[in-house]
């Protein structure tokens, strides 16, 4: 549901008259389908919200003279992240990118964004981060190309934990734990409990 709600947010910003890009990654199931949906191969993707993706979009936007374009986001995508690519733009083009509501019930923007990332992420992002703020050494499970796992782990290690990114129990070091006393687990949403169990049991084995 979470991601038809995408596509669905998608094909009516294209309906009111918007160019619509999309804050994910180009190999995801998600932002092909939703791509799909609205201009194929040609829609705009956004991978990083770092100031040198934020300035090309800009580009793009003026080099196609395109006077009315949204944002919307991978559901799986980084909270933060987001947040930092609309600060980018809005500082680029002195504060043009305002909110559109999921609902869509305004659409006067000429430029604007809207939020589609999921609550499960947002929830498991804070949880991640407050988690981390209060522990010794972070183990953070998820696939290889789990996109908000990595985002997961890359928070805790932004907040100066030593953090661990595996896939499985059997990755699990004893030496990560020497000397620490709080550890801490996190997962991204599409990790299996018995995974998240296996790793946890795995941790107590060699740390305690």
């Amino acid at each position: 549901p979470l991601v038809t709600l995408v596509h669905n947010v998608a094909i009516k910003l294209k309906n009111a008259g918007y160019d619509v890009a999309i804050f994910g990654k180009h190999d995801h199931p998600e932002s092909i389908g939703t791509s799909y949906h609205i201009k194929g191969k040609d829609t705009y993707i956004i991978e990083k919200p770092d100031m040198d993706h934020a300035r090309a979009f800009v580009e793009y936007l003026k080099g196609n003279n395109i006077k009315k374009a949204a944002l919307v986001s991978q559901t799986t995508m980084s909270v933060y992240g987001y947040k930092k690519l609309i600060d980018n733009l809005n500082q680029l083009t002195n504060g043009t990118f305002r909110n559109i509501p999921l609902s869509l019930t305004d659409v006067s923007a000429d430029y604007g964004y809207v939020d589609t990332i999921c609550n499960p992420t947002k929830q498991r992002q804070s949880g991640t981060e407050e988690l981390a703020r209060k522990v010794d050494v972070m183990v953070v499970i998820g696939g290889v190309h789990s996109s908000n796992s990595k985002e997961l782990a890359q928070k805790a290690r932004e907040l100066g934990v030593e953090t661990h990114y595996i896939q499985s129990a059997a990755q699990v070091e004893k030496g990560w734990f020497a000397g620490k006393e709080r550890i801490g687990v996190s997962a991204g949403a599409s990790t299996p409990d018995v995974l998240i169990e296996e790793v946890v049991g795995k941790i107590k084995e060699v740390a305690l």
